[in-house]
């Protein structure tokens, strides 16, 4: 759906610089994010003299750096909510992943475009285990229900977290660790028919 938006957003802006705009030089990704990827493509968008190829690769081109500027979010998260757990901030870690999260779920009611959302399911893990040590199984729950409402697909870490948690307690709870098993023998099951079906 992603995608779609952006292609909506890039084709409203195009109608907007119909005329001798479209000639204008086509922009380069900054050196600050650029790669040997980046630079192949700016290559090849210097080459094409076609106006309406040059104003399709200007936009794909947009894209790109919109892609660059959501993962080094994510990045920045991540590092944030590292930092956070290692010095025992759990609380204030969650606090902001919360207030992100919230603002994510504003724009997307709203349907409003921006790169400031969470795809990188390490900040939970970095939160998970945080739970797991002090054994607050109730503050890993909730944050797997946030995961699954934001489609952040839990890793074999998240439920490694989970199971470490469950033994950090004192009052071991077979049903939720039965709940835990079950969950990862389908993950494992979906991950193996997908291989089958790729192969």
């Amino acid at each position: 759906h992603t995608n779609n938006n952006i292609s909506d957003e890039i084709l409203a802006g195009e109608e907007e610089h119909e005329g001798p705009q479209s000639e204008e030089p086509l922009p380069v990704i900054d050196e600050a994010t650029s790669n040997d990827e980046d630079k192949t493509l700016n290559e090849l968008l210097a080459s094409l003299n076609s106006t309406k190829i040059r104003r399709l690769h200007k936009y794909t081109d947009l894209q790109i750096k919109f892609m660059h500027t959501h993962n080094e979010f994510n990045r920045m998260l991540q590092a944030f909510v590292d930092v956070m757990v290692s010095n025992g901030k759990l609380n204030q870690a969650r606090r902001i992943l919360d207030e992100i999260l919230s603002d994510q779920e504003r724009r997307r009611s709203s349907k409003v475009l921006a790169w400031r959302y969470v795809t990188n399911v390490q900040a939970f893990n970095s939160l998970y285990f945080g739970y797991a040590e002090t054994g607050n199984l109730p503050a890993l729950q909730k944050l797997f229900e946030t995961m699954r409402k934001f489609n952040i697909k839990p890793t074999l870490e998240s439920y490694a977290a989970a199971i470490s948690c469950l033994g950090s307690m004192e009052l071991f709870d077979s049903s939720i660790a039965r709940r835990i098993i079950l969950d990862l023998e389908k993950e494992v099951l979906l991950k193996t028919k997908k291989q089958d079906f790729e192969s």
